[in-house]
């Protein structure tokens, strides 16, 4: 938990992007939807909504919660919004609060490809860490 606050907190005072033309690039609105393994009929969500920030980096709302496999019925167990940027090695992260509740950080690592990984690690106590879709939201 405290090691994927830590790279989050890396990722926002790293400074500007590697490459623009990278995905996704300042400018860019972007969606991530991601999901932990299933357990007992239900599996956790992950969801970042990134819009460009004024000066650099993202503005970013985090939702988490569980969905029902069975009938799909969601339920939002944390909703949050924060600060989101691209560390010089490619990673994005960012931290994200709501009220009454401690900072969540999250991350979506860069492989050696030089592309995402579509996993994003996060504080598993608030929001799962699993796989998922990155895009432009669209």
């Amino acid at each position: 938990m405290m090691r994927t606050l830590l790279i989050a907190l890396a990722v926002l005072v790293a400074g500007p992007a590697v490459a623009a033309e990278r995905f996704p690039a300042e400018g860019d609105a972007w969606h991530y939807e991601g999901r932990a393994p299933a357990r007992g009929g239900e599996a956790r969500f992950l969801r970042l909504e990134a819009t460009p920030a004024p000066h650099s980096g993202w503005t970013v709302r985090l939702t988490c919660g569980v969905v029902s496999l069975k009938d799909g019925k969601e339920t939002v167990t944390y909703r949050g919004i924060g600060a989101g940027g691209r560390a010089r090695w490619g990673a994005l992260g960012g931290t994200a609060t709501s009220p009454g509740t401690p900072t969540n950080g999250w991350s979506l690592e860069q492989t050696g490809d030089g592309l995402l990984d579509q996993a994003v690690q996060a504080q598993d106590s608030v929001c799962p860490s699993g796989r998922g879709d990155l895009s432009t939201g669209d």
